[in-house]
């Protein structure tokens, strides 16, 4: 079964929340920075707004706002709020400019692991050619519409 674990321990204020990692041998604390400060530039307001970070503190810190509101985790949604978190993911994935996003570094390809996470949360269906942990060790293809890195 995959390892569900956290990599980061949460501080939670009333209008801030402050993640200490754990881990921090992948590049885990500098794409939590990179994430929110290109999406506060890019599209303001969909994600939290960072404030402060100590990426070179053993271990890293980062600190950004809280975003107000109620979490939906375990309620069903009705069809307004899927729309709305339909339009944000919409969003999300077209907020960077292109140049912007072919000089984001590219995130460790960890197959295995994906799909280990997707196994457990699909109750263990998965089709039959998934990679294993035991056997892949190549980068997932491209997604369909996922940009590709810019020609140099």
């Amino acid at each position: 079964m995959a390892d569900l674990t956290t990599r980061h321990v949460l501080t939670l204020g009333p209008d801030r929340v402050t993640k200490r990692f754990t881990s921090w041998d992948r590049g885990e604390h500098e794409r939590e920075w990179r994430g929110p400060t290109l999406l506060a530039e890019y599209a303001p307001g969909l994600a939290p707004r960072p404030l402060t970070a100590d990426l070179t503190a053993e271990p890293p810190v980062i600190t950004m706002t809280r975003l107000p509101g109620t979490s939906l985790r375990g309620t069903r949604l009705d069809t307004v709020r899927t729309a709305a978190v339909a339009t944000a993911v919409t969003r999300l994935h077209e907020a960077l400019p292109r140049h912007v996003l072919t000089a984001v570094p590219p995130r460790p390809s960890y197959t295995a692991e994906i799909t280990e996470h997707i196994s457990v949360w699909g109750d263990g269906h998965l089709p039959a050619d998934a990679p294993s942990s035991s056997t892949s060790t190549s980068p997932p293809p491209r997604p369909p519409g996922c940009v590709p890195p810019a020609a140099s």
